[in-house]
């Protein structure tokens, strides 16, 4: 039986790693392949992750 993967990261000290996905941005508003920021967290929901990026 398979098991799902503990998250990745380490700990050292206070700082803590890990991994996340890049971060949601708007390129072009009126773009049609700009993805809407709910499939996005919605996505990263369904993957697993409860943190991301916040990038620029």
């Amino acid at each position: 039986m398979a098991t799902a993967p503990s998250p990745l990261s380490t700990t050292a000290g206070d700082l803590c790693l890990g991994s996340a996905p890049d971060s949601w941005g708007i390129w072009f508003p009126e773009d049609e392949h700009q993805v809407s920021r709910t499939r996005f967290l919605d996505e990263l929901a369904a993957a697993g992750y409860q943190w991301l990026e916040l990038g620029p």
